[in-house]
């Protein structure tokens, strides 16, 4: 596994593919055959990434696709504690993504809100600018 910085593009652009392709399988109804090839790919997508960067890669997906990502962690007996230290380091990224989305919406809500502004935001104005504030913020 490496840092997304280091990765060579081809690696992360085939991990991100990854990642879509199981958005999609996980969007429909699963065949046995298709349950297993899915779970490869989760299995191959968390070999690909650190935990931080694949709750990156995520929350990047799940943005673009409208659909969420299960990224179907080994349970009970097939879990190693590798595997669990893996997953909660990548809850806890994927917790921080979260909250830090929420508060920039709460921060675009709260300049749309501010005393003199008379004009009346819809819910995907202020998703928009959140957004916009997320991505400058990012560069």
């Amino acid at each position: 596994m490496t840092d997304i910085d280091s990765m060579k593009e081809d690696d992360y652009i085939a991990g991100l593919a990854l990642v879509y392709a199981i958005a999609q399988t996980q969007s429909l109804p699963l065949s046995t055959e298709e349950h297993y090839r899915m779970m490869r790919m989760c299995s191959l997508a968390r070999s690909t990434f650190e935990p931080a960067d694949l709750a990156g890669v995520v929350a990047q997906v799940e943005y673009h696709t409208s659909l969420a990502v299960d990224m179907n962690f080994p349970e009970g007996e097939d879990a190693t504690a590798e595997d669990e230290i893996y997953e909660n380091d990548y809850e806890c990224e994927a917790v921080l993504i979260r909250s830090r989305r929420a508060a920039y919406i709460k921060d675009a809500v709260a300049k749309f809100t501010k005393p003199g502004i008379k004009k009346r935001a819809s819910s995907k104005d202020i998703t928009d600018a959140a957004i916009t504030r997320a991505r400058v913020a990012q560069q």
